[in-house]
């Protein structure tokens, strides 16, 4: 979706039920996975849950990927912009 309107980005974002959306960006990235756990004694089980793999066990993908431009609020656009 394009906006100019950081709620309701923030709104379609968190209430969508798909993997992957772009806010104010024309295709959507994926971005890197973080690793699980934590510094010292942070750990789970008798193995360490890091990477990938410990993101998906523990958790249900969505990518969000949104840029926000400077000006007044205004209703979502479900359409690509275009150059004048």
């Amino acid at each position: 979706i394009y906006t100019r309107d950081g709620d309701v980005g923030r709104t379609f974002a968190s209430k969508i039920k798909i993997g992957m959306v772009g806010i104010n960006i024309p295709i959507p990235v994926p971005v890197a996975y973080h690793s699980f756990g934590g510094w010292k004694r942070s750990l789970f089980g008798d193995q360490h849950m890091h990477g990938p793999e410990g993101v998906r066990f523990y958790t249900k993908l969505k990518t969000i990927t949104s840029k926000w431009p400077k000006g007044i609020a205004s209703d979502p656009e479900f359409v690509m912009p275009i150059l004048n």
